[in-house]
């Protein structure tokens, strides 16, 4: 009597394991990123309003972390189709239930971003040092990704606003690069001022007629 020894069936060849690896690194240096990126804009748009630019800051840091939380359950179904078994069976799907699970908590905190660029477009609108073209443009961005977690929240949404509205944020992240440094120059002594103005006697305070004559430089510096 012939016996057939059954072996288990790897889903993942080495080539796709190590790409999927490398993928959800990726992600994790995205979260991390995202913490680095929270801070500064912060420290960017502070002088324009202290308050509305840590909630913006907030809303970015428990973004990343959510998205760090669902990175996890990513690396969970990698670790259990890297197991190996057969692509049928209870491993597979409790690898797909991690890997919705992941898509799920993503799509939820891309709201709390939606908002983040909500409050950053404002501020950028209402800075006078940045283009309100571009302030606009990121809001748009953020309302657009806050629309489709709201109507992912329905069956039936299938619309993807987000893919088409993120231009605002690229623009943004091209303009800082391009300019933001020219414009830290001029926002440096307002930030650091306003931060150490608690510390000291109000005779010792930046006098007020110094605010048009640093934007009025700004203005010839940047485009309206």
């Amino acid at each position: 009597m012939n016996t057939t020894t059954l072996r288990p069936t790897r889903v993942w060849d080495l080539p796709t394991r190590v790409f999927h690896v490398l993928l959800i690194a990726c992600f994790a240096g995205a979260v991390l990123t995202d913490l680095v990126v929270a801070w500064a804009l912060w420290v960017f748009f502070a002088p324009v309003d202290r308050r509305l630019s840590a909630i913006a800051a907030w809303c970015r840091v428990v973004y990343a972390v959510a998205f760090g939380i669902a990175v996890t359950s990513l690396a969970s179904a990698a670790n259990a189709l890297g197991a190996g078994s057969n692509p049928s069976g209870p491993v597979q799907r409790e690898a797909m239930a991690d890997i919705t699970r992941f898509q799920d908590i993503w799509a939820l905190s891309l709201g709390l971003f939606g908002v983040h660029l909500l409050l950053i477009g404002l501020l950028a609108f209402r800075s006078g040092y940045v283009p309100r073209w571009i302030g606009a443009l990121v809001a748009i961005s953020g309302a657009g990704y806050v629309i489709d977690t709201i109507g992912g929240l329905f069956s039936g949404y299938s619309l993807e606003v987000g893919a088409v509205t993120f231009v605002g944020e690229v623009v943004l992240m091209i303009w800082l690069l391009v300019r933001g440094r020219s414009v830290r120059r001029y926002l440096n002594a307002d930030l650091l001022e306003q931060i150490g103005a608690r510390y000291v006697s109000t005779a010792e305070r930046f006098s007020a007629s110094a605010w048009p004559r640093r934007n009025s430089s700004l203005r010839t510096l940047l485009p309206p």
